[in-house]
């Protein structure tokens, strides 16, 4: 893109991000075109992980994606639905940016569906950029993973399970229905097999 700053035309390079910034560099230089930003972030409550204390953002233009996910925000369609993923946001960490995943679990907005989506930005002649984006709150939950050795076959399924399966399946087994995840509940062998070379293998594809 070309920008005009102070009079002057400068060729530049953005950069748009999952977490809803626009990154403006010279062309040429690779220096920022507007100031940057060191804000503190959160660190980490997993046992043995350090997270960076601070990250790097843009002074300008102002983010395309929203940050925070409000009490306001939640779903009025019913009142049970609204008491039900109330619940859920008061036992979640948020309220801040950058925070890293935790055992509670952690609220982010705009999620890694959220932000810039795969079409990009783009910018007419006039100087403005469209950018394809979207908010989607996900929840960032770690599960101590732990691994069996008394050598029965049955905890080495659940290992393999841990280390292969949980992440898509979850913890216990019911999937995700909103990404057409099955549940492995109660199923027959013959049906684990048939839905690990149907969605297992393609999704590892």
């Amino acid at each position: 893109m070309t920008l005009t700053q102070n009079g002057h035309k400068i060729e530049a390079v953005a950069q748009i991000s999952k977490a809803g910034f626009v990154f403006i560099f010279d062309r040429e230089t690779g220096k920022p075109i507007f100031p940057m930003q060191e804000v503190p972030a959160a660190a980490s409550s997993l046992k043995g992980e350090q997270t960076w204390p601070s990250q790097f953002i843009p002074s300008k233009p102002p983010r395309f994606s929203r940050h925070l996910f409000e009490e306001s925000d939640l779903t009025q369609r019913t009142p049970e639905a609204h008491a039900f993923v109330r619940a859920i946001w008061h036992s979640l960490k948020k309220g801040e940016e950058f925070l890293p995943p935790s055992e509670e679990g952690t609220l982010l907005l705009p999620g890694f569906d959220g932000g810039g989506e795969w079409g990009g930005a783009a910018t007419d002649p006039n100087g403005i950029m469209y950018v394809n984006a979207s908010e989607m709150p996900w929840i960032i939950k770690m599960i101590e993973y732990k691994t069996e050795d008394d050598g029965l076959l049955a905890s080495k399924g659940r290992n393999i399970y841990g280390a292969h399966c949980q992440l898509c399946h979850g913890a216990d087994k019911k999937g995700a229905s909103i990404y057409t995840v099955p549940s492995l509940e109660g199923i027959k062998p013959e049906k684990v097999r048939h839905i690990s070379s149907n969605y297992c293998q393609k999704a590892r594809a």
